[in-house]
C-alpha cells in the first residue's frame, strides 16, 4: 500500500518538512550559522555537532536544564546514532519567534538567534559537551543520510521513491521501522543506551530524544523518545531486528514501546533533527490514517 502522496518537481520530500526554509547568518563568533525556519509555527531550530559519537546521557540531561533555561526554547532534541557507520551525535533547539519582526521576516528571526548563539554553545560546554555549531551544510547533508542518503543533499531533503505503510516505511531501498518510547523516567534511557551498545553490525538506529521544558517556572520538564530502526533490506528483516531490540528491554519499559502506526514518515523525519516536533504535526497524523 502506497500511503505516501507528497511529491514535488524534484522528488518525494517529507511531509513535516516541505514548507520550512533552511537560512543563513554568522554568529557572534564568526562561525556559519545556519536555521531551519518554520514560518506557519513561527520558530526556527539550529543545531550543534558533537565531537564526540558517544555522549553520556547524563551530560544531555543537564543540557537540556541549560538551554530550557533559555528564553523563547519550544524543545530540546538530542539525536544518537548506533550501529555501522554511525555519525557524531548532533544537539537541536527549537525556539519561538518573540518580536513581530521575527514572525514576519525568518532572515531577522535568524539574524537574532545567531546574536544569541552563545547562549546554546554555552549550555553545550556547561554539561561537558564539545560541540561545533551547524552551517547550512551540515544541516543539509545530515538530513539527507537520514531521509535519503543516494539523493544528492538538498533543502528540504528529498527522495526518489517512498512507499509507507502503517508500521514500515522504505525510501530509495532502505526500510525504516519507527518507534515511540516514553522515557519520562531514569531506567527506560539506561536501558536503550545498553540495547544500542551492543549494535555493531547490521542495521543503523537512530535514538531521537526530546525535551519540552515546562511551561511552569520550576516544573519538570517532559522527555520522550523516538527510535528509528533502518536497513538496506527489507521491511520484514528490519521487523526481526526491531524485535530482537525490543525483547532487551524490561517489561516496565516495553509497556511504555508502541509503533509509530500511520506515522512511520513523521517518524522518520525527527530524526532529521529539523524542528520536526510530534505534538504539532497531529493534524497531518490524522488525514494519514484517515
Amino acid at each position: 500500500m502506497k500511503w505516501f502522496k507528497k511529491k514535488s518537481a524534484d522528488g518525494v520530500v517529507a511531509p513535516a518538512l516541505k514548507a520550512t526554509t533552511l537560512e543563513s547568518s554568522i554568529d557572534a563568533g564568526g562561525f556559519d550559522f545556519a536555521a531551519v525556519v518554520d514560518r506557519a509555527r513561527a520558530q526556527a531550530t539550529v543545531g550543534l555537532v558533537a565531537a564526540d559519537q558517544r555522549v553520556v546521557i547524563d551530560e544531555l540531561h543537564e543540557w537540556e536544564d541549560h538551554v530550557g533555561a533559555v528564553d523563547g526554547l519550544v524543545a530540546a532534541v538530542s539525536v544518537l546514532e548506533a550501529g555501522p557507520g554511525a555519525g557524531p551525535a548532533r544537539l537541536w533547539a527549537t525556539f519561538r519567534a518573540r518580536t513581530k519582526t521575527a514572525r514576519k521576516e525568518p532572515e531577522a528571526f535568524v539574524a537574532e538567534l545567531a546574536k544569541r548563539g552563545d547562549d546554546l554553545y554555552g549550555a553545550a560546554a556547561d554539561a561537558g559537551i564539545e560541540a561545533d555549531p551547524m552551517g547550512a551544510g551540515e544541516v543539509t547533508r545530515s538530513a539527507a543520510a537520514v531521509w535519503s542518503s543516494v539523493q544528492a543533499p538538498a533543502w528540504p531533503p528529498v527522495a526518489a521513491a517512498v512507499e509507507e505503510t502503517p508500521e514500515s516505511i522504505v525510501i530509495d531501498g532502505q526500510a525504516h521501522v519507527v518507534l515511540e518510547i516514553d522515557t519520562g523516567f531514569p531506567e527506560a534511557e539506561a536501558e536503550i543506551v545498553d540495547a544500542l551498545s551492543a549494535i555493531e553490525l547490521g542495521p543503523r538506529v537512530r535514538w531521537v530524544r526530546t525535551y519540552r521544558p515546562s511551561a511552569v517556572d520550576g516544573g519538570q520538564g517532559r522527555r520522550s523518545s523516538v527510535l528509528v530502526v533502518s536497513m538496506t533490506a527489507g521491511a520484514d528483516r528490519v521487523e526481526a531486528v526491531v524485535a530482537v531490540i525490543v525483547a532487551a528491554l524490561s517489561p516496565r519499559v516495553r509497556l511504555r514501546t508502541h509503533r509509530m502506526v500511520g506515522r512511520q514518515a513523521l517518524g522518520l523525519a525527527t530524526a532529521c533533527g529539523a524542528g520536526v516536533l510530534g505534538w504539532q504535526h497531529a493534524a497531518m497524523t490524522a488525514r494519514v490514517v484517515a
